[in-house]
C-alpha cells in the first residue's frame, strides 16, 4: 500500500510538472539582467535585479589618511557618488512540451557625479569643479531553453545571443571665484553590444507556476564602438591635426551565476 501511494505520489507531481512546461503554456521571469555599463573606458556587467547608490567618504593607504608630504587621500569637500540600476525580463511560450522559446529584454543605467574643491586659477580662492557621466544601455535576448523533469522541478539547458546599444554622456562645470564659469557637454559614441550566452541550472518549484531558477553560464561578449583616432599633424606651418575613424571592438567573456523567479501560466 505503501507502495502504491508513493508511485501516486510521483505520477501527481510528474503530471504537475509537465502540464507547467507543456506546449501552449506562456512563461515570465524577473531577475536574468545581465547589463554592461561603461565607465571610463572600463567595462562592467551586472547580472541580476538590482540597483543601489556608492559615494565615498574617505580613503586611507595602509591605514594612513595623508602621504608621506601630510595632504590628505580624501578631502571633506570632495565628494564622489556612483548609482547605478539593472533590471532584466524574460517572456516566452512553450512550443512543445519542455521547449520554451522567447525574448528577454535588458536594461541598465550608470551615473557618477565628482565634486571638488580647489584653486585652479592661482588667485587664493577655491573654484567647484563638478563632473557628471551617464550610461545607459538597451538589449534585447532572443532564448531558447530546454526543460528535463526530476521530479517536481526540473533541469533546464539554455541559449540566447543578445544585441544592443550602449549610450554615455558627460556634463563639466567650473564655477570660478574671479572670472566667467565654464560649462561644457557632450556625448559619445554610441557602443553596440553583443553577447552568446550558454547556460544550464534547475527549476525549483514553490508553487504549481512559480520557480525560483538558479544557473550556472558562459557569455562571450563584444563591444563595437566608431572613434576619432588621432595619427599625426600636416607639420609646418599649421600644424592641422589628423584624425582617421576607426572600429575599435572589444572582446570579453564572463563565466557567472544568476538566479530568476519565474512564473508559468
Amino acid at each position: 500500500m505503501k507502495k502504491l501511494f508513493t508511485i501516486l505520489c510521483a505520477v501527481i507531481l510528474t503530471i504537475s510538472l509537465s502540464a507547467q512546461t507543456e506546449a501552449g503554456t506562456f512563461y515570465m521571469s524577473l531577475g536574468n539582467a545581465y547589463s554592461p555599463v561603461n565607465q571610463s573606458n572600463y567595462l562592467f556587467n551586472n547580472q541580476g535585479m538590482s540597483f543601489g547608490n556608492e559615494w565615498i567618504t574617505g580613503i586611507t593607504i595602509d591605514g594612513d589618511d595623508d602621504d608621506d608630504n601630510g595632504n590628505d587621500y580624501w578631502d571633506k569637500d570632495q565628494k564622489d557618488k556612483t548609482s547605478s540600476f539593472n533590471l532584466g525580463g524574460q517572456f516566452g511560450y512553450f512550443i512543445t512540451n519542455g521547449l520554451l522559446t522567447g525574448i528577454g529584454i535588458e536594461y541598465g543605467s550608470f551615473s557618477n557625479m565628482t565634486y571638488n574643491e580647489s584653486d585652479w586659477d592661482g588667485d587664493g580662492l577655491d573654484e567647484e569643479i563638478t563632473y557628471k557621466q551617464k550610461v545607459n544601455s538597451l538589449a534585447f535576448s532572443p532564448f531558447v531553453k530546454y526543460y528535463v523533469s526530476l521530479g517536481q522541478n526540473a533541469l533546464f539547458i539554455s541559449s540566447s545571443y543578445t544585441f544592443g546599444t550602449m549610450n554615455s554622456s558627460w556634463e563639466e562645470e567650473v564655477d570660478y571665484s574671479s572670472q566667467q564659469n565654464y560649462e561644457d557637454d557632450d556625448e559619445g559614441e554610441p557602443y553596440k553590444t553583443s553577447r552568446l550566452q550558454f547556460g544550464s541550472g534547475m527549476a525549483f518549484f514553490l508553487t504549481e507556476s512559480i520557480s525560483l531558477e538558479p544557473s550556472v553560464n558562459y557569455a562571450l561578449n563584444t563591444y563595437t564602438q566608431e572613434q576619432e583616432v588621432y595619427i599625426g599633424d600636416t607639420g609646418p606651418p599649421d600644424y592641422t591635426s589628423i584624425y582617421d575613424d576607426q572600429e575599435r571592438k572589444t572582446s570579453t567573456n564572463a563565466f557567472y551565476f544568476k538566479i530568476a523567479a519565474s512564473m508559468y501560466f
